[in-house]
């Protein structure tokens, strides 16, 4: 093979595979977006379907005492029982491609004492974010 077209390769073989990446990813897939239900929030972070990071946390005015719980796209996985308070986050680090469709979806539980001094769960809000691709 000459040496101009090896070089040609060269030049051309890194840009074949990032063309097939983007092409993998489809039109209009999204991984980035957000959405609210009652009082939770969730975040997805990435490009096309690649999902670099999920953030969960309270919406404005809904500070809390619990947990927050992330299911989907493999994910499934609850935070520390902690007091959360708008823009503090629970974030889950993802990494990688998730199939077309799948459905992220957040929760948030509030824990309260009774009378009896007994911890109960009451759900704070749920959120769902579909990657369209």
């Amino acid at each position: 093979m000459k040496r101009s077209a090896r070089s040609a390769l060269r030049t051309l073989l890194p840009l074949t595979g990032a063309a097939a990446f983007a092409l993998a990813a489809g039109p209009g897939a999204r991984a980035d977006a957000a959405a609210c239900g009652g009082a939770t929030c969730v975040q997805v972070e990435g490009s096309g379907r690649y999902v670099l990071r999920v953030n969960v946390s309270p919406a404005p005015d809904g500070d809390f005492f619990g947990h927050f719980r992330l299911s989907g796209a493999g994910l499934n996985t609850t935070s520390a029982v902690q007091h959360w308070r708008h823009r503090q986050r629970y974030t889950v680090a993802l990494g990688r491609v998730v199939p077309a469709g799948s459905v992220i979806c957040a929760e948030g539980w509030e824990h309260l004492k009774n009378d009896r001094q007994e911890e109960k769960q009451y759900p704070h809000g749920r959120a769902c974010v579909r990657l369209h691709g």
